[in-house]
């Protein structure tokens, strides 16, 4: 709720019906989230649950098609990196130095379809079927706290090459950063960051010498 309500306007516009402020149901969407339920879930949970209400200050559960609406709404790239931002001061109140961080990328399924629908799909065939695009999220995370420093979404299938040094510029808004961990295939051949030297380390199979991670190597330094 602090949150949201530093960072996000009570009220759509002014002839809102004010039934629900944003940071009241941006709160409900990170509960949706942090259970592991779908909107439906967290619809019910805020039902059952006088004292979750009580702290939320909901008056009156919102539906699952308000909380629905409002993801749309509330998660749109500017105002999460404003959020994002927002977390980060409130968790460490000024920009502090991190002495390890990681970055990568991952894919996520964009639909609803089960594993058992997929393979009936694909018939008789045993060749797999592949879906033509997935939603892709890069993050930097620091090592220590496992805390969020940095995001960005994009559409795969993409390289990571030419958004490794975006996402690195993105998280040094925030934090400062003394070594980078990666993978080979995110780091581009040369790496140049403004007003700043990161060391960047990708992991091996195999243990390096005393001073570095385990298991990784210098695989490249950008400096300003």
């Amino acid at each position: 709720m602090a949150i949201g309500s530093a960072t996000l306007r009570e009220y759509t516009h002014r002839f809102s019906p004010k039934t629900y402020t944003q940071p009241q149901l941006f709160a409900c969407l990170v509960l949706k989230t942090f259970l592991r339920t779908d909107y439906r879930g967290v619809w019910r949970i805020l039902n059952e649950w006088t004292e979750l209400r009580t702290i939320l200050g909901l008056a009156k559960v919102p539906h699952f098609t308000t909380l629905q609406k409002a993801s749309t709404r509330l998660l749109q790239a500017p105002r999460v990196k404003r959020l994002l931002a927002a977390t980060l001061k409130r968790q460490w109140k000024r920009k502090r130095k991190l002495q390890r961080a990681a970055l990568d990328s991952t894919g996520f399924q964009c639909g609803h379809a089960s594993s058992y629908y997929t393979r009936r799909r694909a018939g008789d065939s045993k060749r797999p079927v592949f879906y033509k695009h997935y939603a892709k999220l890069e993050l930097a995370v620091d090592c220590a706290s496992h805390f969020i420093v940095a995001a960005m979404a994009g559409r795969g299938p993409a390289v990571d090459v030419d958004r490794f040094v975006p996402l690195l510029d993105r998280a040094l808004k925030h934090v400062l950063l003394d070594c980078v961990l990666a993978m080979p295939a995110t780091i581009p051949n040369r790496i140049t960051v403004t007003h700043v030297s990161v060391t960047v380390y990708a992991p091996l199979s195999r243990p390096c010498t005393a001073g570095r991670p385990p298991n990784c190597r210098a695989d490249g330094i950008g400096a300003g």
